[in-house]
């Protein structure tokens, strides 16, 4: 089981740096906020736990962007405004 993991984790690796090196920058940016809003990542360190890890510092800042822009906060939940329907 801890090998299928580690295998899945290397798979993810190999796919985010295929996306870094010849997608660019922007598709990258988009792809860690998909994981953050489908729970996988965050980026608020306080919410950091055994399955869902932090977002790089690095990368946080374009990943925040695209979060706000699409109406979620840091950790992937809809923002007040947009559950209140305002």
């Amino acid at each position: 089981m801890f090998a299928n993991f580690i295998a899945k984790v290397k798979q993810l690796r190999f796919i985010i740096y295929i996306l870094f090196k010849f997608r660019g920058d922007r598709i990258m940016y988009e792809f860690l906020a998909y994981r953050v809003i489908t729970g996988h990542l965050t980026c608020i360190p306080e919410k950091v736990t055994k399955t869902k890890r932090l977002v790089p510092e690095r990368l946080r800042s374009p990943v925040l962007e695209i979060l706000e822009e699409s109406g979620f906060d840091g950790d992937g939940q809809p923002l007040a405004s947009e559950q209140s329907g305002e």
